[in-house]
């Protein structure tokens, strides 16, 4: 191996462990659905392309002192390549709730919340399979404590977020 190459690749690893913030997300099985997390073959999008703004992810879930995990296809928000805020259904959560890490090369990132939640987020090339999950939501019928209808969105049957169930 020529020494330009050799310094080109112990560069890059440098790059790459200095991103990754040592945070680790259980690649079990999706205990509800008995599905490998990380197993579809996701969308990576190169960095370049992601400065700011909305963005379709897969989100692979783990809470280590349940053991429960789960992969979702959802909207997240980027502003200069790190990640500040995911869409859920029934909100959302920004970086009140977890440091905003740096979206690698790859497009994707790891964090744990102030619950001790771990996720592991992959910006995804396209925003079809959340435009398709977005549109199945409707925001809650419910009625909050001062009278107004209740803002959030959901896809519950019922028609009502988690707190109004």
């Amino acid at each position: 191996m020529s020494p330009i190459k050799f310094i080109h690749i112990l560069l890059l690893s440098i790059f790459l462990l200095g991103c990754d913030q040592g945070e680790k997300v259980n690649n079990s099985t999706d205990n509800s659905r008995g599905e490998a997390i990380g197993s579809e073959g996701d969308q990576k999008v190169n960095k370049r392309k992601l400065l700011s703004g909305q963005r379709c992810a897969s989100i692979e879930y783990y809470n280590p002192q349940t053991g429960t995990s789960s992969t979702y296809t959802l909207f997240v928000e980027v502003e200069s390549n790190r990640l500040v805020k995911v869409f859920f259904p029934d909100g959302f959560m920004d970086t009140e709730h977890f440091t905003a890490p740096e979206i690698d090369d790859g497009g994707g990132c790891t964090f744990i919340n102030d619950k001790g939640y771990h996720y592991k987020v992959q910006i995804l090339e396209t925003n079809t399979a959340c435009s398709l999950q977005e549109a199945r939501e409707q925001q809650c019928s419910g009625i909050t404590r001062s009278g107004n209808r209740c803002k959030h969105k959901t896809s519950h049957p019922s028609g009502r977020c988690y707190q109004h169930r």
